[in-house]
């Protein structure tokens, strides 16, 4: 197996509507994601979301 694992997602960042970080639903779809597959994720990565 590759050494981050063959399946690895670039996860987008929920926000709230006043611009902080909406940690509920982050913890919701990493969770989400977990169980359908990915054998990791990557955050604060480069989604087109700045």
């Amino acid at each position: 197996m590759a050494r981050f694992g063959r399946v690895l997602t670039a996860m987008v960042t929920p926000f709230n509507d006043d611009g902080s970080l909406n940690l509920d639903v982050a913890q919701q779809l990493a969770r989400y994601l977990q169980d359908h597959g990915n054998d990791g994720l990557v955050i604060a990565g480069t989604t087109g979301e700045a």
